[in-house]
């Protein structure tokens, strides 16, 4: 080991680093660890620092003391990766979605600094396809799943298969209401409230929301959230929320693979129609960046200007953000940061505080750009 520790951070990065290679495989459950001494001259450290950080490291379980033997690694501690191989499966609902390359990155790096491969599994938003995927995995060898799955429960049941057989399941996604699968997600709700109060902000009374389709959005845990937040900001500035200010796509438009689908045209008729209403609205919020551009092409055909005549805000902070002109103003989720703590949990799995249920949310960051009009 060669040194890498700064005296003010010393105890918490030695923890990190020897939790790291306990996770990883590189120390084994009853492998001897180096003597404090040993470390300390290792890190570069004083011995005192090395006593605190193994102290507190025997405390929560990853290490054991053995009298006049020295300090190993807990022999009860289930290492993600033992019996089996060191491949992490991400099956994700649709490879051709901006949102799930930007997933991958994050678990691919997260893993292989870890010491795992990826195997990527593509379910083409078919739940036939991820049911299928699902159980073949039952019958691999993977030291766990992340799963990015098709909207609604269809194939919970598969993914209880894979945790009761010691294979642990994250889902980046909140529609799994169940206690023995780990989560995490953005918080849909927040986002679709942030985007609508920040239109609000900027004057706008009169916002339209385009959605998914109906028979999706029946078990669309994302949209509804998305959903509820835009109307409960408007309730919170006492604004209405007319009927006919919220649309649907068509359902091809949620249950094909993007690769399928007329991206230019996406959202297109849904805004054609509320722009020829007299009463028509000054700004969008549309569900996911992919509708905005449907948006655009419908007012530039009616001869309206984005953001002159007609306002619009996404969620995802997709690349299409910054090829629209003007640049849409959006709310970016944090990928990365999603994509690194769905592997980070996985991790946790068979560690002394691997045994609870996780579901986490985080929060997304507006970006602006120059589709929103201030009306004030």
């Amino acid at each position: 080991m060669k040194a890498t520790l700064k005296s003010g951070y010393a105890a918490d990065e030695l923890k990190r680093d020897l939790v790291e290679k306990i996770r990883s495989g590189t120390l084994l459950p009853g492998e001897k660890i180096l003597s404090e001494r040993k470390l300390a001259d290792a890190y570069r450290i004083s011995y005192m620092t090395v006593r605190r950080a193994i102290e507190e490291l025997a405390d929560q379980g990853y290490i054991t003391r053995k009298a006049h033997r020295g300090v190993f690694v807990n022999e009860k501690f289930r290492n993600l990766s033992s019996a089996r191989n060191r491949t992490i499966a991400f099956v994700a609902q649709d490879l051709y979605d901006g949102v799930v390359i930007k997933l991958l990155a994050a678990i691919e790096w997260r893993a292989r600094r870890s010491g795992y491969f990826v195997l990527v599994c593509n379910s083409m938003l078919d739940v036939t396809i991820e049911k299928g995927v699902l159980e073949n995995l039952l019958h691999s060898n993977i030291s766990g799943v992340i799963l990015f799955p098709i909207a609604g429960n269809k194939n919970v049941a598969a993914a209880r298969s894979l945790i009761a057989a010691g294979i642990p399941v994250v889902t980046i996604d909140n529609i799994y209401a169940d206690d023995r699968i780990d989560s995490i997600d953005c918080d849909n709700f927040d986002m679709g409230y942030k985007a609508t109060e920040h239109l609000i902000r900027n004057g706008h009374t009169n916002i339209a929301h385009i959605t998914v389709s109906q028979e999706n959005f029946r078990h669309n845990y994302v949209a509804q959230k998305r959903m509820e937040g835009f109307q409960q900001a408007l309730k919170d500035h006492n604004l209405p929320c007319p009927r006919e200010n919220i649309t649907y796509l068509p359902w091809e438009y949620t249950s094909l693979p993007l690769a399928e689908i007329d991206l230019d045209n996406l959202g297109y008729d849904q805004a054609r129609k509320l722009l020829l209403r007299d009463n028509r609205p000054t700004a969008f919020f549309v569900m996911f960046d992919e509708i905005a551009s449907g948006v655009y092409l419908a007012a530039r055909n009616l001869g309206l200007c984005v953001p002159r005549d007609v306002s619009v805000i996404g969620i995802n902070n997709i690349d299409l953000c910054r090829r629209l002109s003007p640049g849409l103003t959006t709310i970016a989720q944090p990928f990365k940061a999603l994509g690194l703590r769905a592997v980070e949990i996985l991790l946790m799995r068979g560690t002394p505080q691997g045994d609870r249920c996780i579901k986490e949310e985080l929060l997304g960051t507006l970006i602006q750009r120059g589709s929103v009009a201030n009306l004030l």
